[in-house]
């Protein structure tokens, strides 16, 4: 989601994109674009994104870009104050926490458990709190698979399906 550009700045974009839009002719049109380029400029250094200021101007984040790189590449800007975007603080990427400390886990960190047999699980619907982000990439909850590895096995192979279905449907202990 796009930060919110401080008013001034906004308002100049807008009153620079007003020039270009009220340009009469070619050469009035380009140097209406050269001055917005160079608030441009001044506003990508400050750290605002291309985003950003495109959506300000209605225009692409790319066609953004290019009149930038164009004004960097053409004549060299001073004299602009721009003011600094707010910090975004993002959430630590959930690998970096230790896995003792979460409570989603990865199937490689799912306590000793084939891959395969944490998708027959899940496919027999014993963990049902599992996440998918994408075609292969899966998180399980850590109380479901505690719950289905405590369970008894069947037949001295596999656990009792029937009896952790039980468990997840409140009726057994």
């Amino acid at each position: 989601m796009p930060r919110k550009l401080p008013g001034e700045l906004a308002q100049a974009l807008r009153l620079a994109h007003g020039v270009e839009l009220a340009a009469g002719s070619w050469n009035q049109l380009t140097r209406a674009r050269q001055g917005t380029a160079a608030l441009l400029a001044a506003a990508r250094a400050a750290g605002w994104s291309a985003a950003e200021l495109g959506s300000v101007l209605g225009i692409s984040r790319g066609a953004v870009q290019n009149r930038v790189d164009r004004r960097r590449i053409t004549t060299p800007w001073s004299g602009l104050n721009v003011a600094v975007p707010t910090r975004i603080e993002r959430p630590v990427p959930l690998r970096k926490v230790p896995v003792e400390q979460r409570d989603w886990l990865y199937a490689g960190e799912a306590g000793g458990v084939a891959r395969s047999t944490l998708e027959q699980w899940r496919r027999a619907g014993l963990l049902p709190a599992t996440r998918q982000f994408s075609r292969a990439v899966f998180m399980y909850a850590r109380s479901d698979v505690e719950r289905v590895m405590a369970a008894p096995s069947y037949n001295n192979h596999g656990v009792d399906r029937a009896t952790v279905l039980e468990w997840i449907n409140g009726s057994g202990g």
